[in-house]
């Protein structure tokens, strides 16, 4: 699952929706396990890492490869893949360069029609088997085998792209390889042919990164422990909307993807979230503390098992009002739930809340408008005029950190969201409306009118020609009213019926 994106780099994972991994009989996989861990001190592969020895890490990663051969100086690495019942290569050779050769040479023996090779080192725990696949299906796609090169890189989040391990090469590399300088690796082929290297985003830039030393080591293990807390499987989004503070390169340390809006708004942030990221499930909450993220898991997995298209994370229903010190925010959440359920015979609890969990047919079809806060009312009256599947969670709210601001004025906001509320009450409810409107035009027609009707009955006169003139004109403003809500009903109509066609057509694989 990824619960807040895909991989987004050019030529990455990202565009290869709906293609399945590779058989990946085509592709082989050398383990480089050959290191003396002089830095760590002790054997780094068989270090303790999650209750395994690190090197189960990369095994897991390769599972999908076949053929694959751990290639190692180490007698204990040795048996534990004898143990495990994975291929393995022992050796007393002192290069890199006899590592890369006698790995390649093995598989081709095995398998002379190799098309391509990966080089994954054995000290990468957090390398995930999706992004293994996922190289695989990009090089099986790729026009030109022989002369590509897949390298793994960092997701894109604004800064010069980092680059490392593992490394895919073509079969035109294959002699080369064979060939290297003595204690070279192969980084020497990588150098000479940049052209023909192409990059493939991790899920998470922690995948790149190597326990050298048992303080990188704990490093790794505090990373995993983090993300395995809530969602373990998640590639974690950030968009830096401008900040000040250094927030994108806090969230990059971190291991988060950023990604920068200019465009100032949070409407903005979201339009371009949602047209960038490709994925099952997507996670949306703020970055200011306010929300548990104890209950994402939850609300991922009604997106994810077809239970809805939309989760709300309710704060209203718990602690909200307790925890809220500003008193007209508390009352324009209600105020705004009012009004909306109201005009949309809803009962939704929460309207304008942050914290939310979409599927990828709502994210797809959701035409994003609004430019700022109001956003959330936007999508939850989406939701409720195209039908789609919502269910609200309780979730234990608390108030922002000291020190935090909120940017949400009171007013200014609280006054678009009303005029947003407006807006979509005429273009999804047209019918009802123009029907108030020309309601009220009808009764000022009448208003004034009925008395100079009254007295021409009475007298056979009519003496004020002027208010029998306004009458009139109200009350055809009434009629024309009244009509347009009829005929913009049927257009609506129309756009709900294609609508329903663009959904068919947007359903996942």
């Amino acid at each position: 699952m990824k619960a807040t994106g895909m991989n987004a780099c050019a030529r990455t994972g990202s565009a290869l929706r709906g293609i399945s991994p590779m058989k990946n009989e085509a592709v082989g996989a050398v383990i480089m396990a050959s290191g003396l861990a002089r830095r760590f001190g002790s054997n780094k592969l068989l270090a303790d890492f999650g209750g395994e020895p690190m090197l189960c890490r990369a095994l897991a990663a390769t599972a999908g490869i076949a053929p694959r051969l751990v290639v190692t100086r180490s007698e204990e690495v040795h048996r534990l893949c004898t143990a495990l019942g994975v291929p393995v290569l022992l050796h007393a050779l002192p290069h890199r360069s006899d590592t890369v050769r006698l790995g390649l040479s093995a598989l081709l023996r095995g398998q002379p029609a190799l098309c391509g090779c990966l080089f994954v080192p054995g000290d990468q725990p957090l390398l995930r088997r999706s992004t293994v696949d996922g190289m695989c299906a990009a090089f099986a796609c790729s026009q030109e085998k022989e002369r590509d090169i897949f390298r793994l890189c960092a997701p894109e989040n604004g800064s010069p792209v980092t680059v490392g391990s593992p490394v895919l090469f073509g079969r035109g590399y294959f002699d080369a390889l064979l060939h290297l300088p003595e204690g070279k690796g192969g980084g020497a082929v990588l150098r000479q042919h940049t052209e023909c290297v192409r990059l493939f985003a991790a899920g998470h830039p922690a995948e790149l990164e190597d326990a050298d030393t048992p303080e990188a080591l704990q490093n790794l293990l505090t990373q995993e422990a983090a993300l395995k807390k809530v969602l373990p499987e998640a590639d974690v989004y950030v968009y830096d909307n401008n900040s000040t503070d250094g927030t994108d390169k806090i969230a990059a340390k971190a291991g988060a993807i950023v990604k920068y809006e200019y465009k100032q708004g949070k409407g903005n942030v979201i339009r371009s979230m949602f047209k960038d990221i490709d994925a099952d499930c997507y996670l949306m909450i703020d970055g200011d503390d306010t929300y548990p993220k104890e209950n994402a898991k939850e609300m991922c997995e009604y997106i994810l098992n077809g239970q809805a298209d939309m989760v709300i994370g309710d704060r209203l229903s718990s602690t909200y009002f307790q925890e809220n010190k500003r008193p007209f925010h508390n009352f324009g959440n209600v105020l705004v739930r009012g009004l909306i359920n109201k005009l949309f015979a809803s009962n939704v609890r929460d309207i304008m809340t942050g914290y939310r969990a979409f599927s990828y047919e709502f994210v797809k079809t959701f035409p994003v408008l609004s430019k700022g806060f109001e956003i959330e009312t936007e999508m939850t009256i989406h939701a409720l005029d195209k039908n789609f599947l919502l269910k609200e969670i309780p979730v234990e709210y608390r108030d922002r950190p000291d020190g935090s601001v909120s940017k949400l004025n009171t007013f200014s906001d609280g006054f678009k969201v009303l005029k947003t509320i407006g807006r979509l009450f005429k273009e999804y409810k047209p019918t009802i409306f123009f029907s108030l409107i020309s309601l009220i035009f009808l009764i000022i027609s009448l208003v004034f009118g009925v008395p100079v009707f009254k007295e021409y009955f009475d007298t056979g006169l009519v003496p004020r020609y002027p208010t029998l003139i306004f009458s009139g004109f109200m009350l055809m403003i009434a009629i024309l009213m009244f009509v347009c809500g009829i005929i913009l009903e049927v257009v609506v109509k129309k756009h709900r019926q294609l609508f329903e066609l663009i959904l068919i057509k947007t359903k996942r694989d």
